[in-house]
């Protein structure tokens, strides 16, 4: 939401256009447990756009900088865009495909969202979660 929000005016400027973003698929991967007083945050990123989908990244993270992040959790979840009115796909709106390509750019500050993640999941993993 807060992404949306931030990059492309929110959930509402899409439906603007006559088109909803449904949800196809959710995956998750736990790596360690999260505790009720846990202080976590949560990176994302939209990717892999195409036609009438695209996809976000997410990592859960716990510690707040200065503190080295510990990767929690990844994910990702698949969405579809379609007609409000006929339900079938429509391709994703330029204003939104373009708006994430500034977003995810390098002169955005997504970069250190980036280098965050890659941080946390090099230490989990050594390798930083991609673009599958």
């Amino acid at each position: 939401v807060a992404y949306l929000a931030e990059h492309a005016g929110g959930y509402l400027a899409i439906q603007a256009e006559g088109i909803e973003a449904l949800t196809t698929a959710v995956e998750v991967r736990y790596h360690r447990a999260a505790y009720f007083d846990d202080r976590l945050r949560i990176w994302t990123r939209c990717v892999d756009i195409r036609g009438a989908r695209f996809r976000y990244e997410y990592a859960v993270v716990r510690g707040l900088a200065p503190e080295p992040a510990e990767l929690v959790a990844e994910g990702s979840t698949s969405h579809a865009t379609v007609d409000s009115a006929t339900r079938r796909p429509k391709r994703v709106p330029a204003s939104f495909a373009e708006a994430v390509a500034r977003a995810e750019s390098p002169a955005s500050a997504a970069p250190a969202r980036r280098s965050a993640w890659a941080a946390a999941s090099a230490r989990h993993s050594g390798a930083p979660p991609g673009p599958r």
